[in-house]
């Protein structure tokens, strides 16, 4: 047997249930859009700060240029090659990651900000 019951909802249980609804809605939302990319790149930005100490940014850019202005092409590309060769492959990977997060949680939030503020 097959009840079927006719509930009578009143306007003001109505409006609460749909407040209740759309507050969840609205909350996910700005964890998707805002909360998400601002820790992503919070997180990306602590992990390159934590591994910049392992790279020697001076002497690499010293010897890059020094190549760059010999015009030493075949040889800039020989010490590029050794100088990730002789890097830590986990500080490698973490930095790696940590720029590839630092862009592309960069560019998630200046495409919320720009839904924002450019008129459609």
């Amino acid at each position: 047997m097959v009840y079927i019951v006719n509930m009578e909802w009143t306007e003001k249980e109505l409006l609460n249930i749909r407040e209740r609804v759309m507050r969840r809605v609205y909350f996910t939302w700005f964890v998707r859009t805002a909360v998400l990319p601002f820790g992503i790149l919070a997180a990306a930005v602590l992990v390159a700060l934590r591994e910049l100490p392992n790279f020697n940014f001076a002497i690499i850019l010293e010897n890059t240029l020094k190549r760059l202005s010999d015009l030493d092409l075949l040889g800039l590309t020989r010490y590029l090659a050794m100088a990730l060769q002789n890097t830590e492959i986990v500080s490698a990977f973490l930095f790696t990651a940590a720029f590839g997060l630092l862009v592309f949680s960069s560019r998630r939030i200046f495409q919320n900000l720009s839904f924002f503020f450019v008129k459609s």
